[in-house]
């Protein structure tokens, strides 16, 4: 069928009319071979058809729904492995920081109680002491 002119196509080839610039649309399939059909032929030829289409979508779609599946168990994977990745690079800093605490504090307790008292004076002049004054916040 030529679909810009709307014309049908010859059963051996184009419509006369037809320029080769024109789209063609073939219906294949789409009349029953032999004598005249009936109704009831033609019915059971084009619920073939229609349970063949089925069969043809429905594999497509079971196709496209395991490549879908497929992909997320691929996502799912990789992303429990940058957790567990994440998760043990986090434990490992931990791990570092609180051995680095140990020797802070292993080093501050063997000074001196002299320079302990020191560092507790430098402490409290380092912070800042809330004004006492007409309109400072009462304490509880």
């Amino acid at each position: 069928m030529c679909d810009s002119k709307k014309l049908l196509a010859a059963p051996d080839g184009p419509a006369p009319d037809h320029q080769l610039n024109h789209p063609l649309i073939r219906i294949r399939d789409s009349m029953l071979t032999g004598a005249e059909a009936t109704i009831d032929e033609r019915l059971s030829a084009m619920i073939q058809r229609m349970a063949t289409l089925e069969h043809k979508l429905n594999s497509s779609l079971a196709a496209m729904d395991a490549k879908v599946e497929e992909r997320l168990a691929r996502i799912e994977h990789i992303f429990e492995q940058r957790m567990n990745m994440s998760e043990a690079n986090a434990e490992l800093r931990f791990d570092r920081l609180e051995a680095v605490l140990r020797q802070v504090v292993a080093q501050t307790a063997a000074l001196p109680s002299m320079y302990t008292q020191i560092v507790k004076e430098q402490l409290k002049s380092a912070v800042p002491q809330p004004a006492r004054g007409r309109f400072s916040t009462p304490r509880f």
